[in-house]
């Protein structure tokens, strides 16, 4: 404990000096944030009345518990008004590539090509048919999962590039099966799936899955529509190979069922899964998203896969779908989130096209599609997926090292740095997520008992052997003074 507040005097003084040193060189975070720095972890009552107001807006904070301040806040630290400066594990559900305040987007904005674009356009399709080709071809489609060569754009938003990506399988199913002279096109097109599916989808409905680890967290589930839950593997995978297989084959069977059942009344008009569920952190094996995809292509349906979350290196693949090496790719790949634009790829066969085509694409900002590439070049160009899947073996192998002793989790999980852990109950994972925050480490409640782990791209082994050594120091019976109601 000496050796580690004597550590963060020194390297207070250090982030003072090459503060501007940072901001000059052009760095992509801030040399000097390297080490969490908590100088106050008992929060005073002048900070809970700001706190509990900035609640009630930000979903982050409010997992928290209290409130930060992002313009301070730099790289991999995010900085708070009590002076402290912690080791952000969660960016804000995952949605920051490089962290706070990158000097690599910061600079981005003075480049010549972006204001060029950008000062007389705002919507990429406003642009020239030939610059704008032009653009896609090269900055886009290089990054696109492979043998998919169309992107449609949609407004920023992961949710609504999820629904864009339904609603263009479904026209893609009714075209295969015929009818579409049955859909009401002007309710259907402005549809946002809070209103009769039965009426704007002529009954068509979508299959989906839900986490495990967090029931009731599908955000389909309110409609008419089938809800698998993502099996519930028990790890380590190996020592639990057998209950893991017959898990896995259960779920198959429940889809093939449900698709059975539903062919003469609201047949499954689409599939669409997480390559690891958001909540929950849930997530199969390659071999059940390939048979699972064998069974969305024997019937003629689309595949949808949600990469809002998993996409851009998190999963130590540049989409999370690169982990079951398919051998058919899926029918549609929605994005959004740390990829700063949102959408959706697919195929030439899958367009929606002429009358059908759907209002929502297209109105991407011109400057979330520059971002997009300039994120995707930059990850490529300083090998980040690589660097992710580093610092993934070193979290995991030095917390399963530390668990074997201290029996702190069970079920450590996921691809890359996009990880889950359980613990005995809801009371026992908020009171080690508090414990984790005194101790200058941010990290998610991604379910009921499930804390989950979304760092920036940037994180470095250095940076997440501060978590190793908050799993070290904790004992429980030591610290029930953190414990939540």
């Amino acid at each position: 404990m000496f050796w580690r507040e004597f550590n963060q005097k020194n390297w207070q003084l250090v982030r003072k000096v090459t503060n501007f040193s940072s901001k000059t060189l052009g760095l992509p975070f801030a040399v000097a944030l390297r080490n969490p720095t908590v100088v106050n972890a008992d929060y005073t009552s002048s900070h809970s009345k700001p706190v509990n107001e900035w609640m009630k807006t930000s979903l982050e904070d409010k997992l928290a518990g209290h409130l930060f301040d992002y313009k301070k806040s730099r790289g991999n630290f995010v900085c708070d008004y009590e002076g402290n400066e912690i080791l952000d594990l969660a960016m804000q559900g995952g949605n920051l590539a490089f962290g706070y305040n990158p000097n690599s987007f910061l600079h981005l904005r003075v480049r010549k090509l972006y204001n060029r674009l950008t000062s007389s356009i705002k919507i990429p399709t406003k642009m020239d048919s030939d610059d704008y080709m032009f653009y896609i071809k090269t900055n886009i489609l290089p990054y696109a999962p492979k043998g998919m060569g169309e992107v449609h754009f949609t407004k920023g938003k992961g949710k609504l590039a999820v629904e864009s990506s339904i609603k263009a399988a479904i026209l893609s199913y009714r075209e295969s099966r015929g009818g579409f002279e049955d859909i009401d096109w002007e309710k259907f097109a402005a549809s946002d799936f809070s209103d009769s599916v039965d009426l704007l989808q002529d009954r068509i409905s979508v299959l989906s899955f839900e986490s495990a680890r967090a029931p009731g967290s599908n955000s389909f589930a309110k409609h008419d529509w089938p809800v698998i839950q993502t099996p519930d593997l028990t790890y380590p995978y190996q020592k639990n190979k057998k209950d893991n297989i017959q898990e896995e084959n259960r779920r198959l069977k429940e889809v093939r069922e449900t698709i059975a059942a539903r062919e003469s009344s609201s047949p499954v008009g689409a599939i669409i899964v997480e390559p690891i569920t958001f909540l929950g952190n849930c997530m199969a094996t390659p071999t059940f998203y390939r048979k699972l995809r064998d069974i969305a292509k024997e019937h003629n349906i689309p595949f949808i896969v949600d990469e809002t979350r998993t996409g851009f290196g998190k999963t130590a693949k540049f989409w999370g779908l690169e982990h079951w090496h398919l051998d058919d790719m899926p029918e549609f790949v929605a994005f959004g989130g740390s990829s700063a634009a949102s959408g959706f790829f697919t195929t030439r066969d899958h367009i929606p096209y002429g009358p059908h085509k759907l209002p929502t694409i297209g109105d991407e900002s011109l400057s979330n599609v520059i971002e997009f590439s300039e994120t995707a070049e930059y990850i490529k160009k300083k090998s980040l997926v690589d660097k992710v899947e580093d610092v993934s073996g070193f979290i995991k192998v030095e917390l399963d090292r530390i668990n074997k002793k201290k029996g702190i989790y069970t079920n450590l999980r996921g691809n890359g740095t996009f990880l889950g852990l359980d613990f005995e109950d809801y009371y026992r994972a908020r009171h080690f997520q508090k414990y984790l925050l005194r101790n200058g480490v941010l990290v998610s409640l991604v379910g009921q008992q499930t804390l989950g782990i979304r760092p920036s791209l940037l994180l470095r082994p250095d940076q997440a052997s501060h978590l190793r050594d908050a799993f070290i120091d904790y004992y429980p019976r030591f610290h029930t003074d953190v414990w939540l109601d």
